[in-house]
């Protein structure tokens, strides 16, 4: 499988604009051994961008110009800067004890321009595809890396024709009280 999306960046501060664009595209290969599942992704390439606007015209006096002299109109020009990107690797394998319950194992590594490396991994236990629990570990090389071990769970209700869907989980963080999510889903 592959894919590929485009993206248009237009970030406003006061009357200051930057202006873009990116490209994504990853794909995932399935080589036909049990569930394994390998993927691969860049998010965000794409040239450097740069902010101007109005708020960034002067009109002053330079140092050493004569007194009586006129003021010049003068502009502050920004440096440009990239935006931030990545290069992420995942790989995914189920396990099915039987037609009711099965393990899916999943890690990914990311490298990114702006940050240090992330490393993940983690598990999904799901019975009848209707009960789920989940566990989870980020790490980095970053030593602000604010995130750590994580778990969840998760409940689907089949209602007619309708799916009801309930997930709660909880991440262990660095500087915060650790986060809690609670997610309710209604597909029709």
């Amino acid at each position: 499988f592959f894919g590929s999306s485009f993206s248009v960046i237009h970030e406003r501060i006061k009357q200051e604009t930057a202006r873009g664009a990116a490209f994504d595209f990853g794909f995932q290969y399935i080589p036909g051994i049990g569930g394994l599942k390998l993927g691969v992704v860049m998010k965000n390439i794409g040239p450097k961008i740069r902010f101007d606007g109005s708020d960034l015209d002067r009109n002053i006096q330079l140092p050493g110009d004569d007194p009586q002299a006129s003021h010049r109109n003068m502009r502050l020009e920004l440096s440009s800067f990239e935006i931030p990107a990545y290069l992420q690797f995942g790989t995914s394998y189920d396990l099915k004890f039987d037609e009711q319950k099965k393990v899916v194992f999943t890690g990914s590594f990311r490298n990114n321009n702006f940050s240090g490396d992330e490393l993940s991994g983690g598990m999904e236990f799901s019975y009848r595809e209707q009960f789920m629990l989940r566990c989870g570990y980020r790490g980095s090389s970053d030593d602000e890396y604010i995130y750590g071990f994580q778990f969840g769970l998760g409940l689907r209700f089949d209602v007619g024709g309708s799916t009801f869907l309930f997930d709660y989980s909880h991440a262990q963080t660095r500087y915060f009280d650790n986060n809690q999510w609670f997610t309710f889903t209604f597909q029709f």
